[in-house]
């Protein structure tokens, strides 16, 4: 029972992370996927079952591969599992990792995210 939440925290932690990152490369990024493999891995073999939510932490960290308009696309394409947040530190990222630094591009990079997030059909009954 206690491990039951624990890939879902570390998950967490590891997206969190990128908060603190100055910026992003292949190498970074590999090493992420593989510690939240190793941690997958070793939560499975306490619990004997597959811990699906690290999954979580390793997709998102290869977006952090893309361009940004192949963030963007991946969106549109696939949806999304992220917050406007995360999702918004993972365009920043990309900008800074392939050299955007024009602030007119990056804003254009965010408005777009946002038109992406805001038009997401709702979930649930609305009354």
């Amino acid at each position: 029972y206690i491990f039951e939440g624990l890939a879902h925290l570390a998950s967490r932690i590891l997206i969190q992370a990128s908060n603190y990152l100055e910026h992003i490369d292949q190498i970074t990024v590999q090493r992420m996927c593989r510690n939240a493999i190793a941690l997958q891995q070793t939560l499975s073999n306490i619990t004997a079952s597959r811990e699906v939510a690290l999954d979580q932490a390793r997709h998102f960290y290869e977006l952090l591969c893309m361009e940004p308009d192949e963030i963007l696309n991946a969106l549109l394409e696939r949806g999304t599992q992220f917050s406007e947040m995360q999702l918004l530190n993972a365009l920043q990222l990309s900008c800074k990792s392939f050299g955007i630094t024009d602030a007119n591009l990056l804003a254009s990079y965010q408005q777009k995210l946002s038109d992406i997030l805001g038009a997401k059909p709702s979930k649930g009954i609305i009354v």
